[in-house]
Order: C-alpha cells, then sequence, then structure tokens
C-alpha cells in the first residue's frame, strides 16, 4: 500500500532506532509474497530482503555507484555512522549526476580544443600511440 500511495518502488523498512532492518521492492511483494500466496496481511519481515547495505551518507556518488553495482539492486540506503536511515539513492538518481558530470567535462573540454590548447584535440602521432599506462 505504501509503494502505491507514494508512487515509489521500494520502501525502506527500519527498526525502533531507525537502524537500517531491510527493504521491499514492488519485485519482493510480486514475487515472495503474491506468487507464493501469501496472506496480503503477512508481516513484511517474510517478504523483505534482510541482507541490505547502506551507504555512508559522507561517501562519495562513485562508492554509492559501486555499491549499487556490486549489490545489484537500484536502489541504496544511505546511513549516517549509527546506521541508522537518512535517505536513499537510487540508480536513476546516480544517472542523472553521471549525465551532470559528464556534460560540464564535454563542455570543459570543448573550450579547451575552441582555445587551442596543447594535447587538446590534437591528431594523435604513431610516437602518442603508446598504451595510455605506460611509462613515458
Amino acid at each position: 500500500r505504501l509503494l502505491a500511495e507514494h508512487d515509489v518502488g521500494s520502501v525502506i523498512v527500519v527498526d525502533g532506532d531507525g537502524r537500517l532492518a531491510g527493504i521491499v521492492t514492488d519485485r519482493d511483494i510480486a514475487q515472495r509474497g503474491f506468487a507464493r500466496g501469501l496472506d496480503p496481511g503477512a508481516a513484511v519481515s517474510t517478504i523483505m530482503s534482510h541482507d541490505v547495505v547502506g551507504v555512508p551518507e559522507h561517501a562519495g556518488w562513485e562508492a554509492a555507484a559501486n555499491q549499487i553495482a556490486a549489490w545489484v539492486h537500484r536502489r541504496l540506503p544511505v546511513v549516517d555512522d549509527d546506521g541508522v536511515v537518512r535517505g536513499v539513492i537510487t540508480l536513476d538518481d546516480l544517472l542523472l549526476h553521471c549525465k551532470g558530470f559528464l556534460d560540464h567535462m564535454t563542455t570543459a573540454v570543448r573550450s579547451e580544443v575552441r582555445a587551442g590548447r596543447q594535447g587538446i584535440g590534437k591528431p594523435r602521432t604513431p610516437r602518442d600511440r603508446r598504451r595510455p599506462c605506460s611509462p613515458a
């Protein structure tokens, strides 16, 4: 019911102290609830994912992206140092952030090219074709 009321795909489950206990997604409801014939009034703990990890609120977006990729979920709870849930970051949030970052970098590179900066936008010579990480 909460998913529909708030038009979201997941609900973070917390304990009495606000610490991360699990997550219930629309997929959990479909696969672990309805498909198994569970009563709609069954406890959330019977269908939620318990092995949920959170990302610290002070972590950078790259750490959050790596965590989402490793966990193979679209949503990642954000927790403080005490494990209290402070929010959720989604795969969509990260993609929008990355798009903004890439747009910014594209603008910077184009400016460098227009300004005629050395090395940027110049055709490569055979000497420049060594591996990017190889020593000079």
